[in-house]
């Protein structure tokens, strides 16, 4: 989990990459969409993990009790 500097950090990284890669100039525009668009994402990708971790939990449930169970020798 990253803490508040070290998110601001990849942001910055992040943006700066984005713009020398897109050819950008580094204005105040430019780097608050960036901004709006990196703090949604974040908040999407959390939202997201939050719902499939029951399903994530079960899953591993399912894996633990797989390699749980004895199989037979002569398979």
């Amino acid at each position: 989990m990253f803490t508040g500097r070290e998110f601001s950090q990849e942001s910055i990284g992040a943006y700066y990459a984005f713009i020398r890669k897109n050819n950008l100039e580094d204005t105040y525009e430019v780097r608050t969409a960036f901004n709006r668009g990196w703090y949604l994402g974040a908040q999407f990708a959390m939202h997201a993990s939050a719902e499939l971790s029951p399903h994530i939990a079960r899953f591993i449930e399912f894996m633990m009790w797989l390699t749980e169970r004895e199989t037979p020798e002569d398979v």
